[in-house]
């Protein structure tokens, strides 16, 4: 007997819907707070792109792992603006010209912080 996957298949959205918006309560945390906070759940979401990997090929599973690896890729470069904003000022303007930061909640309050944070070397207190 053969089971068959697809878009609408009712069995595997349960699962695949809650992972999903765990990493995105994830990644809302991770990016209003503290972009360092990110990297502690960094294996959580490295495994759930292996999970997600499981699933058939739809529309809604490239979305979703495109989403994440922009996710990651933002936050990834966002660390290093924070870590050093002069050395990174390239790798900050590029994040500029191709919108990742007025794509997330909060832009400019994120763009001020990272270069607060890479100039001054100074970090908010979360609370």
């Amino acid at each position: 007997m053969y089971y068959r996957f697809h878009d609408s298949n009712f069995s595997l959205h349960g699962s695949w819907q809650k992972e999903l918006d765990y990493i995105s309560k994830l990644q809302k945390v991770a990016y209003r707070l503290d972009v360092p906070r990110f990297w502690g759940h960094y294996s959580e979401i490295e495994n759930f792109l292996k999970y997600a990997d499981r699933f058939p090929n739809t529309r809604q599973k490239r979305k979703t792992i495109r989403f994440t690896k922009f996710i990651i890729s933002h936050l990834t470069n966002r660390s290093r603006i924070q870590r050093n904003a002069i050395f990174f000022a390239p790798l900050f303007l590029y994040e500029l010209i191709i919108f990742r930061y007025f794509r997330r909640e909060q832009p400019i309050r994120s763009i001020f912080y990272d270069l607060k944070c890479g100039l001054f070397g100074k970090k908010e207190e979360d609370g």
